[in-house]
């Protein structure tokens, strides 16, 4: 959509714009009250940029148009202003916010296309109910629960709750994860129920809240990634298994609720309610077909040898670091980004 020169020009304007130090009111009155309170405490010269990302990644074209035309009301940037007529013509032109998540120089990548395609589905309020998603470390879980979170505050139906399964220092982690997704769902907390047993508890704990999210004002996105089950408490896990099965079975549930979760080997938890093998995905090592296509999308303009070359230069510079396959990704995502920055800085067409 924009160049990278482009950007660094529209983040240049933002700044001027809102200030060295930016009050509440003039980003209000530039970004609406719904972004400004997500806005971090930086100074305008950074927040220009983390503005101009947010309008990027919106469903529509609406608030990147206004922020141009109230930031450079003069019309500097002719070409950037040229490209707010066509999408004020014809707002088809924008990218969906799937292609935008994906498309950013900053955050290489999220390959794996029939699984984004899933998450839309879902983050809309279609889809499946829950699913698994599958992957040894450094293939990208958590780059994923990123996507999910994105994804889920974008498209602006159902809000993310992403909680990390590992050993905790202190006890109550169920009822932090309970909590968290009663809040999400707008609902009261949890009263405390009678039962002792850990493995019960959970389950009853469970069937409360699928019960009451069915009614629930809001809609919400239990993202839970399993980082290590050993000395996991008690209850948890059988809390994820329960609600699994619930939302899989009561579609008013379902129409408040969905359940992610995320594991190197999804087997090896030994659970009971399973999604449907559909509903069930693997993510592959990412393979240099991945990175091409990111490339050519998120530096276009260039000729197909270009980023051939850019890609096995990507995959020569990674074999070089010898990483371990716990860290793959991350060197591939970081090489990229080496190579995205060398092919904006070429004249090739």
């Amino acid at each position: 959509m924009l160049t990278e020169e482009q950007r660094l020009q529209v983040a240049a304007v933002i700044a001027n714009h809102i200030g060295l130090n930016p009050q509440p009111n003039v980003l209000r009155d530039l970004i609406g009250p719904g972004l400004v309170h997500d806005a971090p405490p930086w100074n305008g010269e950074k927040l220009g940029g983390w503005i101009l990302r947010r309008a990027l990644l919106r469903p529509g074209p609406e608030l990147f148009v206004k922020i141009v035309l109230d930031c450079d009301a003069a019309g500097t940037l002719v070409a950037v202003h040229e490209l707010v007529n066509r999408l004020q013509a014809d707002a088809a032109l924008w990218p969906s916010t799937r292609e935008a998540l994906w498309v950013p120089p900053e955050w290489p990548f999220v390959d794996r296309e029939s699984l984004r395609e899933v998450l839309a589905a879902m983050a809309r309020g279609d889809g499946p109910p829950a699913i698994t998603i599958e992957a040894p470390a450094g293939y990208g879980k958590a780059t994923m629960t990123d996507y999910i979170r994105d994804l889920a505050r974008l498209e602006g139906s159902f809000g993310a709750v992403v909680e990390r399964l590992q050993r905790e220092p202190e006890p109550g982690l169920l009822d932090s994860i309970v909590a968290d997704t009663r809040l999400a769902l707008s609902l009261d907390l949890a009263t405390d129920t009678t039962h002792e047993e850990p493995e019960r508890r959970a389950v009853v704990l469970a069937r409360e809240l699928a019960r009451e999210a069915a009614f629930a004002k809001a809609r919400a996105w239990l993202v839970v990634h399993v980082i290590d089950v050993s000395g996991l408490e008690s209850g948890v896990l059988r809390f994820v298994d329960e609600l699994l099965g619930l939302v899989q079975t009561t579609a008013a549930t379902a129409n408040r609720l969905r359940v992610i979760m995320l594991a190197d080997e999804i087997n090896l938890l030994q659970l009971t309610n399973m999604p449907t093998v559909e509903a069930r995905f693997v993510l592959p090592e990412v393979p240099d077909k991945a990175v091409t296509e990111w490339l050519a999308a998120a530096a276009p303009g260039k000729s197909e040898e270009m980023y051939t070359l850019a890609t096995q230069i990507v995959f020569e510079e990674v074999a070089k670091k010898n990483p371990t396959p716990s860290n793959r990704l991350a060197w591939i995502a970081r090489q990229s980004k080496v190579a995205h920055k060398n092919l904006m800085a070429t004249e090739d067409g």
